[in-house]
C-alpha cells in the first residue's frame, strides 16, 4: 500500500506515475515498469479525435463498426491514451486490479508530468473492460499533486463560501447557478444530522466579495460557479461588467490570508476549462499553459475540483448535487469516492432519459469533472464529525432561497447596491405576474442574512401598527403599544433605540395598493399614511432604506420624489426563459423545433411560465366547456347581470372571447377582444362597417371589416370582467390612459388543434390590419402590421402573410432594423408557398446576413434563390440574384467573380429590354472598375448608365451617377470637380425632396471637405446628414457620421468627453443593427482615445471588444492585438508585450501589410532593447526603418529614428556601422546616415 493514499480499510490504492520516459503502477503487491509503447503517435492521433469530435453535431456518435455508445467518442479517446502509454505491463497489471472483483475498490492516483497534463486522463479505458476507469463501479480516479501539507485545525462547523458570478453580458450564456446552490444546500442539509454546517453565500461574485466572505466565513470549500476560460476565471466587477482573472491574481488578492496560507483548503471551480491549460504548440505532447487546478495545488491548495472541458448548466447542477451528497453522506469525506460516485449517478441518470432526446445530449461529459488531491489527502478536510453525535444535533442550512430567480441578476445587484444609501426609496414596478414579488422575496433572503438584516416587511395597503409591531418583533424591542400616542412618536422612537448605523430595509410589496389614478391621468400615491410612513423611514438623524414593489409607476409628492429610484422589470430574455423551461419535464422534453415555437408564443413573462410546471404531460388543464362553467361560478352571475339575453347568449360570448384572446401574444386592448366575436354571428351583433383602402396600394387584399358598436362593447366589458374575476384573464395598469389592457398570466391556452385555432387567428389579424390602416391605438403601424401577420400565419393566410412579411420588412430595412427583418425573413420562408415567394425569401435572408458579415451564410442563400429562379425560368429573378451575389463577392474582395455576374445581370437585361436594371447593372461594374484603379473605364460606365437613366427619365439614377462620377474625380485628386459633381447632385436629391440620399450626399461631400483640412464646414455636413438620417430612419448614415465626428476631433485632440459621447452614440446604432466589423472599428478608436488619456484598463477593454468582434477581418485583429501589447509593454509585463507584437507581425506578413508590419518591427526593436538584447533589437528596428520608408510611413519615421539614435548610443557608433552595412542596403544605409 502507498503510504497516505488511502485511509479507508475496505480500499486499496495504486500510484500510476505517466511521463514520456517510462510508466510506474505502485501500490499493491509487485511494481511494474514499462516504457510508453507508443507515445510518438499520441499527438496527432488525439488531436483528429477531438476534431472529429468537436465537429460532430449528432445527438448520437457512430462508432467505426455501426453501432451506436454515448461513451464511444470519449472512451475511445481513453483507449488511444492507454494504447499509447499502457500497453504492455502497466496495462495488464491495471487491467487486472480492476477486474478482480474479490478484492476491496480500488483508488487509483495519477502522477502525469507536466508536458503530458494536457491529456484528458479521465477517458481512460483499458480495453479489456466493460467501462472506461473513472466510470468503473469499483473505481476512484483522481490526479495526485506535490506534496503533504500541515492545514490548520477545523472550527466547530463545517463551512462551505458559494461564490457566483455572471456579469451582465447579453453575449456570455446566462449560468443557471441555482443548481448548484440547491445541490450544496441539499448536501450540508444532510450532513447537519452529524456535523454542524453553515453555507455563506456569495451572490455577486466580485474578487472583493469574495476575499470578504473568505475573511469573514472561515470554511473548508469554496465553490466557485463562473464562466471561465483556460487559465482564468471571469468574475464580475460592482458594476455587473467581466473581469478576467488568472490564478496568480485569485491566489493573491482573493484566497490567501495574511498568514499566507489559503483560506480554504478545498476549491471547486464550477466553470468550463478550469482543468485545462492553453495549448502551446503541436508536437512534443501538448505543453500546457498552467490550469487553474494546478496554479490553485501549488498554491498550498489540499484538493480542487475542476472542469476539463466545456460543459453545460444541466451536468454541472446534477454532478455538483451528487458530489455533495455523496461527499458529506458518511463519515469518511473521501473527495475521489464521491467524485467517482457522481460522473457515475450522473450518467445512469442520463440512461434513464430518452435517447437521443437534447437532455441526453447535455449529459454525455461524463470525462469533464477532474480531481486534484495532494499527497495524504484522503479525506476532506475539516471534516471531522463529532464521535456520538446524535442524528440532528447539527444547525440546519437555510434555504438557499425560496423559489428559483432566474434572469433578474441586473436588477437584483441594483437594488441590493440601494438599499446600502441612506435615506433611499428604491421601487420595482412590472405588470402583475412578472416576478416583482419573487424579486422583494429574494432581496428580504438576502439582507436577513447579511449585515442590514433583519427586513421588516409590510404588504399593500399603510398600516403604521403592523409596521411598529413587526419592527419590534424582528428587533426584539417593546413597540409601546401600551403607551398610546401617535404611531410617528412610537416609531421615531423604537428606530432611536435600534442598534447600528441605520434602520433595518423596509420591503413593502404590493404598494399600488395605496396608489390611485387622478382626472388627468396621473398615478399618484393617494394613501396619506403611505406617504408620512416613508418620509418617516426615510429621513431623520438616522434615515433608512426602502424598497417598494408596484404594479405600475407612480408619483410622490413632495420631496420624496427626490429619493425614489426607480427599477423596471421587463420580460425575462430569451437565455432565461430557456432555463425555466429546463425545469418543466413536460416542455423540456419537446423537439428543439417545437420548443423554439413554444418559446416564441410564451414571451418572457414569469407568471405565464410557471403555470407550465402545473400542466400535466404538457397539455391546458381544460376546454373551453370547463372555462365556461368556471367562469359561471366564479362570477356568480353578478358580473353578467343586465346582459340582453335575447341579443347574446352570455355563455357563448364569455367561452368565445376566452377562446379568442388566448391565441394574442402578450397584452391585448378591449377592442381586440370584441373582434373575437364580432364577425362570428353578424345577425345577433349590431355593427356598422367601414371599408378602408390604403393610399399607396399595399394591403389591398384585406376583407371588409367589422368597427363595434356600443351595445357590442358593452357586451364585451362585462364578459372581460366575469373573465378577470375568474382569474383567466389580468387586467393591467393603463398608464397612458386610453383603452384597458389585458393579459393572460395563467397561460390559459385552449386544448385546440391549430386548425381549430384558424378562425381566432384570422379575427385577430384583421383587427391587427385594422389597427395598421387606420392608424389608431398605441403602437405603431409597423408593430401592428407584424401583429397581424402572426395571426396570417396562424390562420393559414399564406399570400396575405406574405405581402404583409414583404411590406413589415421594407419598413425594417427602412429604419436599419436587420436583426427584426432577418427574423421576418427567416419566418416567411418557412410558409413560403411557391418557389417564388422562396426565391424572394432566401434573396431576403441573403442580403441581411451579407449586411451582417456574415458572408458564408449569404452565399449559400443567395445560391439557392439563384438556383430556384433559373428552374422557374424568372429572369426578373435571375437578374436580383445575380447582382446580390456580385455585391457579395465585392465584398469579399473577389472582383473577378462580381464582374462575372455583374456582366450576366447586364445581358440578361438587354435580352429582357430591362432599360432599368441594364443601368444599375453598369453602374456595379462602374464601381468594380474603380476598385480596380481603372477610373476611364469607370467613368465611361457611369456616362452610358447617366444616359439610359435621362432617357427613362430617372432622376434618381442621374442623381446616382453624378455622385459616382464625383467620386471618380475625387480618386483621381481632381477635388475641385468632385466638389462640384457632389453639389449638382446635392441640388437634384433637394429638387427630388429625397430627404434620404441627400444625407448620403451630405455625408460623402463632408469626408471630400475633411481629407482637404476644411474640417468645421465638413462637421456642418455630416451634422445635417445625422438630422436628416434621424428623420428618414438611415440609422447605418447616422451612425457613420458620429463615428466620422469622432474621429476629426479625435485628431485634433479636442474635447474627449464629447468624442466619447459621440463614439458611444454611433456603438449604440451600429449594435442595433447587427452590424459585428463596424463596431469593431469604433472600439478600436475608442481604445486609442482611451490609450491616449492614460486609461489603460478601458483601452484594454475596448481592444478586446474590437478583437471579438472583427470576426475573419485578420487586419483588424492583428492590429488590436498589436495595441494590447503595447498596453503590456505599459503594465511592466514584456514577456506578453513580445507574445502579441510577434503574433501582430505574423498576421500582417501573412495578409502582406508592409507598412504595419514595419511599425510593429519597431516596435518589437525596442522590447527586446529594454530587455537587454540591443543587437537583437537593432537589427528588428533597421529592418523596420527601412520598410518605413519604402512603404511611406512618413508619420511613424520620427519616433523611429528616435529609437534608432538610442541604440546607436548604447552599442557605439562604430559598431552601429557595422550593423548598418549588415542589414541594410548602400542606398539604405547612406540614407539613415542622412537622417541621423
Amino acid at each position: 500500500m502507498v503510504r497516505g493514499l488511502s485511509r479507508r480499510s475496505d480500499s486499496r490504492a495504486v500510484l500510476l506515475r505517466i511521463s514520456t520516459e517510462a510508466i510506474v503502477l505502485t501500490g499493491v503487491g509487485r511494481t511494474v515498469r514499462q516504457k510508453p509503447p507508443g507515445a510518438e503517435q499520441v499527438t496527432l492521433d488525439y488531436l483528429r479525435m477531438l476534431d472529429r469530435i468537436r465537429h460532430d453535431r449528432a445527438d448520437r456518435l457512430f462508432l467505426p463498426n455501426g453501432g451506436t455508445d454515448a461513451l464511444s467518442p470519449q472512451r475511445e479517446i481513453g483507449e488511444l491514451l492507454f494504447n499509447a502509454y499502457l500497453r504492455g505491463p502497466v496495462g495488464d497489471r491495471l487491467e487486472q486490479l480492476i477486474s478482480d472483483e474479490r478484492e476491496p475498490p480500488l483508488r487509483v492516483a495519477l502522477a502525469v508530468d507536466p508536458d503530458l497534463a494536457g491529456h484528458p486522463w479521465e477517458t481512460l479505458a483499458a480495453p479489456l473492460v466493460a467501462m472506461p476507469v473513472a466510470l468503473h463501479p469499483r473505481v476512484s480516479l483522481f490526479r495526485l499533486s506535490g506534496g503533504a501539507r500541515a492545514w490548520p485545525a477545523a472550527g466547530d462547523a463545517f463551512g462551505v463560501v458559494a461564490a457566483v458570478a455572471q456579469p451582465d453580458d447579453a453575449a456570455l450564456p446566462l449560468i443557471d447557478h441555482e443548481r448548484d446552490l440547491e445541490g450544496i444546500a441539499a448536501g450540508l442539509a444532510a450532513a447537519a444530522r452529524r456535523q454542524s454546517t453553515e453555507l455563506r453565500l456569495v451572490p455577486f461574485g466580485t474578487p472583493e466579495a469574495i476575499g470578504a466572505a473568505l475573511r469573514d466565513s472561515p470554511c473548508q470549500i469554496l465553490h466557485l460557479t463562473c464562466h471561465a476560460r483556460p487559465g482564468a476565471l471571469l468574475l464580475e466587477d460592482a458594476d455587473g461588467q467581466g473581469r478576467p482573472i488568472d490564478a496568480a491574481t485569485l491566489v493573491d488578492r482573493v484566497l490567501t490570508g495574511e498568514d499566507g496560507v489559503l483560506r480554504a483548503p478545498f476549491i471547486v471551480l464550477m466553470g468550463c476549462s478550469t482543468g485545462v491549460g492553453r495549448r502551446e504548440g503541436e508536437t512534443g505532447g501538448l505543453q500546457t499553459v498552467a490550469n487553474l487546478a494546478q496554479a490553485l495545488m501549488e498554491a498550498g491548495a489540499q484538493g480542487v475540483l475542476a472542469m476539463s472541458a466545456v460543459v453545460g448548466d444541466r451536468y454541472a447542477g446534477l454532478f455538483t448535487r451528487y458530489w455533495y451528497a455523496a461527499l458529506l453522506a458518511d463519515d469518511t469525506a473521501d473527495p475521489a469516492a464521491a467524485c467517482a460516485e457522481a460522473r457515475r449517478r450522473v450518467e445512469a441518470h442520463r440512461g434513464r432519459v430518452p435517447a437521443g432526446s437534447p437532455e441526453a445530449a447535455q449529459l454525455r461529459d461524463w470525462s469533464a469533472p477532474v480531481l486534484y488531491l495532494r499527497e495524504g489527502v484522503t479525506a476532506l478536510p475539516g471534516w471531522s464529525p463529532p464521535s456520538g453525535a446524535a442524528p440532528g444535533s447539527g444547525e440546519p442550512v437555510p434555504p438557499v432561497s425560496r423559489r428559483p430567480l432566474i434572469g433578474r441578476r441586473a436588477e437584483e445587484r441594483r437594488l441590493r447596491q440601494w438599499l446600502t444609501r441612506r435615506g433611499t426609496v428604491a421601487a420595482v414596478h412590472g405588470i402583475a405576474g412578472i416576478g416583482v414579488s419573487a424579486l422583494l422575496e429574494r432581496i428580504r433572503d438576502s439582507v436577513d442574512r447579511g449585515a442590514l438584516g433583519p427586513a421588516v416587511t409590510l404588504s399593500g395597503r399603510a398600516d403604521p401598527d403592523a409596521l411598529i409591531a413587526r419592527l419590534a418583533e424582528r428587533t426584539r424591542e417593546p413597540d409601546g403599544a401600551g403607551a398610546g400616542g401617535d404611531w410617528r412618536a412610537r416609531l421615531r422612537d423604537l428606530l432611536a433605540r435600534l442598534p447600528g448605523w441605520m434602520p433595518p430595509p423596509l420591503i413593502w410589496d404590493d404598494f399600488a395598493e395605496n396608489v390611485a389614478r387622478t382626472g388627468d391621468g396621473r398615478i399618484v400615491v393617494v394613501e396619506p399614511k403611505a406617504i408620512d410612513l416613508l418620509t418617516e423611514w426615510t429621513s431623520g438623524e438616522r434615515p433608512g432604506t426602502a424598497l417598494l414593489g408596484s404594479r405600475v409607476r407612480f408619483d410622490c409628492p413632495g420631496e420624496l420624489a427626490d429619493r425614489v429610484a426607480w427599477c423596471p422589470l421587463p420580460e425575462l430574455p430569451r437565455a432565461a426563459v430557456r432555463h425555466i423551461v429546463r425545469r418543466m419535464p413536460a416542455l423540456d422534453g419537446l423537439d428543439p423545433e417545437d420548443l423554439e415555437t413554444a418559446l416564441e408564443v410564451l414571451g418572457g413573462h414569469p407568471g405565464a411560465l410557471t403555470a407550465l410546471a402545473a400542466l400535466p404531460d404538457g397539455r391546458p388543464p381544460h376546454d373551453m366547456a370547463s372555462v365556461a362553467e368556471g367562469v359561471r361560478r366564479a362570477s356568480a352571475a353578478a358580473a353578467l347581470e343586465g346582459l340582453p339575453r335575447d341579443t347574446l347568449d352570455a355563455d357563448w360570448l364569455v367561452a368565445k372571447i376566452a377562446q379568442g384572446t388566448s391565441v394574442f401574444r402578450g397584452v391585448f386592448w378591449k377592442t381586440a377582444a370584441a373582434w373575437q366575436v364580432l364577425e362570428e354571428d353578424e345577425e345577433r351583433i349590431s355593427a356598422r362597417r367601414l371599408d378602408l383602402t390604403d393610399h399607396d396600394g399595399r394591403l389591398q387584399a384585406v376583407p371588409p371589416l367589422v368597427v363595434p358598436d356600443r351595445q357590442a362593447l358593452d357586451a364585451r366589458t362585462r364578459a372581460l370582467r366575469a373573465l378577470v374575476q375568474a382569474g383567466v384573464i389580468t387586467r393591467l395598469w393603463n398608464e397612458s390612459g386610453g383603452d384597458e389592457r389585458f393579459a393572460i398570466p395563467a397561460l390559459l391556452r385552449p386544448d385546440l388543434r391549430p386548425q381549430d385555432a384558424r378562425p381566432a387567428h384570422s379575427r385577430a389579424a384583421n383587427y391587427w390590419m385594422w389597427l395598421a390602416m387606420a392608424q389608431i391605438g398605441p403602437g405603431s403601424q409597423r408593430d401592428h402590421l407584424t401583429e397581424a401577420l402572426h395571426h396570417l400565419y396562424g390562420a393559414a393566410r399564406w399570400d396575405e402573410g406574405d405581402a404583409v412579411a414583404r411590406d413589415v420588412a421594407a419598413r425594417l430595412h427602412r429604419d436599419g432594423d436587420w436583426n427584426a427583418e432577418l427574423a421576418i425573413a427567416e419566418r416567411a420562408l418557412r410558409y413560403a408557398s411557391g418557389p417564388g415567394p422562396e426565391a424572394f425569401w432566401l434573396r431576403c435572408s441573403g442580403v441581411l446576413h451579407r449586411l451582417r458579415g456574415e458572408h458564408d451564410r449569404a452565399a449559400r442563400l443567395l445560391a439557392r434563390a439563384l438556383l430556384l429562379a433559373r428552374r422557374q425560368g424568372d429572369g426578373e429573378g435571375m437578374m436580383v440574384g445575380h447582382g446580390e451575389l456580385g455585391i457579395l463577392a465585392q465584398d469579399l474582395g473577389h472582383l473577378k467573380t462580381a464582374r462575372r455576374h455583374q456582366e450576366s445581370v447586364l445581358e440578361l437585361s438587354r435580352e429582357q429590354a430591362d432599360q432599368l436594371r441594364m443601368a444599375a447593372s453598369l453602374s456595379q461594374l462602374g464601381n468594380l472598375d474603380v476598385l480596380e484603379a481603372r477610373f476611364s473605364d469607370a467613368r465611361e460606365r457611369y456616362k452610358a448608365a447617366q444616359e439610359i437613366y435621362r432617357e427613362i427619365r430617372n432622376e434618381q439614377g442621374v442623381a446616382a451617377t453624378l455622385v459616382q462620377m464625383a467620386m471618380v474625380d475625387e480618386a483621381l485628386g481632381r477635388v475641385t470637380e468632385a466638389a462640384a459633381g457632389y453639389g449638382r447632385a446635392i441640388s437634384m436629391r433637394a429638387s427630388m425632396e429625397d430627404r434620404f440620399n441627400l444625407a448620403q450626399v451630405r455625408h460623402q461631400l463632408g469626408n471630400l471637405l475633411a481629407k482637404q483640412g476644411r474640417t468645421a464646414k465638413a462637421m456642418d455636413l455630416w451634422r445635417a446628414s445625422i438630422a436628416a438620417g434621424m428623420e428618414t430612419g438611415a440609422w447605418e448614415l447616422v451612425a457613420s457620421g458620429y463615428h466620422q465626428i469622432a474621429t476629426t476631433l479625435q485628431r485634433k485632440n479636442q474635447d474627449p468627453g464629447r468624442i466619447v459621447e459621440y463614439y458611444q452614440r454611433a456603438l449604440l446604432i451600429e449594435e442595433r443593427l447587427g452590424n459585428p466589423q463596424r463596431t469593431a472599428s469604433i472600439f478600436h478608436n475608442l481604445g486609442q482615445l482611451h490609450q491616449e488619456l492614460q486609461e489603460y484598463p478601458a483601452a484594454e477593454r475596448c481592444y478586446s471588444e474590437a478583437i471579438r468582434l472583427s470576426g475573419g477581418d485578420r487586419d483588424s485583429v492583428a492590429l488590436a492585438t498589436f495595441q494590447l501589447g503595447v498596453l503590456a509593454e505599459l503594465a511592466g509585463d514584456r514577456p506578453l508585450a513580445m507574445e502579441r507584437c510577434m503574433e501582430a507581425l505574423r498576421t500582417f506578413e501573412e495578409i502582406e501589410l508592409p507598412l504595419r508590419s514595419a511599425v510593429v518591427q519597431c516596435q518589437i526593436g525596442v522590447l527586446l532593447c529594454r530587455d537587454g538584447d540591443v543587437l537583437a533589437g537593432a537589427d528588428y528596428l533597421l529592418r523596420g526603418y527601412d520598410r518605413l520608408v519604402l512603404a511611406g510611413g512618413s508619420e511613424h519615421i520620427g519616433r523611429a529614428l528616435d529609437d534608432l539614435r538610442r541604440v546607436r548610443r548604447a552599442v557605439g557608433a562604430e559598431r552601429f556601422t557595422v550593423l548598418l552595412e549588415e542589414r541594410l542596403s548602400t542606398s539604405s544605409a547612406e540614407r539613415l546616415r542622412a537622417s541621423l
